[in-house]
């Protein structure tokens, strides 16, 4: 067996979910690699594609200590180390180290800033945990800036932006989501907006769509502003029931019947539980 075979069958170990045979065969392929072969190599054996795999595989099968070794040794590495960081922040957001994984995403971005899926996991990560929501405003300004035709970059822009009370610049990207993929997240989000703004709507078109789908994607978004603590919004939108009830019904009919029985329940403060 070459460094090749042991690296071709360890990956072919990790896709079959037999993680101990492929941490076996990429330690292998690590203490083979450098030697002279009689055959051609894969030359990906060179790169930090067999220590990537060696952390993926350890992380599966349990060993978070050598899984973590094994993605700084990969760090080192010269080529194919994109992909290694990528799942390192991953790893490290698995094991509640969101700060850890954003610092490693940092790095990824400022020595390549067109790496769109490294601006789309730290806003993922970012936008996890309300206190990393003014982190979050700050690193989807640079994505967008780096890829302003990439709709989730978009789409995690405006969220950023409604989250923290900025409905303006939220709208008209919620209105570009909504004209170029007619998904009732993105409606609502629109709606949000409009409400809050105190503005009718202006596209015609939103008022032709389906209100159901539209109605639970609204009452998922207000979950999401509790989750976040973007209470303003909260508030802003419990203020304004009455004009929410002219639009959805549905959604301004299961608010009211949470807030009273949050008022009932706690008169101090209350919040409703959407369950």
């Amino acid at each position: 067996m070459t460094a090749s075979l042991d690296f071709a069958l360890g990956l072919a170990c990790f896709e079959l979910g037999r993680y101990p045979q492929a941490v076996e065969q990429m330690q292998q392929c690590l203490a083979k690699r450098r030697q002279p072969a009689l055959t051609p190599i894969n030359t990906d054996i060179l790169t930090a594609a067999p220590y990537h795999c060696l952390g993926m595989s350890l992380a599966r099968a349990g060993d978070l200590e050598g899984a973590e070794k094994a993605f700084q040794s990969g760090m080192a590495e010269k080529g194919r180390t994109e992909e290694l960081r990528l799942d390192y922040a991953k790893f490290l957001r698995e094991q509640n180290r969101p700060v850890d994984a954003l610092h490693r995403l940092h790095e990824l971005v400022t020595e390549n800033p067109r790496s769109a899926a490294a601006w789309r996991l730290g806003a993922q990560i970012a936008m996890s945990h309300p206190d990393f929501l003014e982190f979050a405003n700050d690193w989807t300004t640079e994505a967008i800036k780096q890829h302003p035709e990439d709709t989730e970059i978009v789409s995690q822009r405006a969220e950023a932006l409604l989250l923290s009370q900025q409905t303006a610049q939220a709208r008209e990207l919620w209105q570009t989501l909504w004209e170029q993929d007619k998904q009732p997240r993105s409606l609502a989000a629109l709606l949000i907006c409009e409400v809050l703004e105190d503005s009718p709507m202006t596209n015609s078109s939103a008022h032709e769509a389906d209100l159901g789908p539209t109605s639970r994607a609204f009452i998922d978004w207000y979950r999401r502003c509790l989750a976040m603590r973007a209470q303003p919004v909260v508030a802003g939108l419990n203020e304004r029931m009455e004009h929410l009830r002219g639009i959805l019904p549905a959604a301004a009919g299961m608010l009211e019947a949470a807030l009273t029985e949050a008022r009932e329940a706690s008169p101090i403060a209350p919040e409703p539980c959407l369950a």
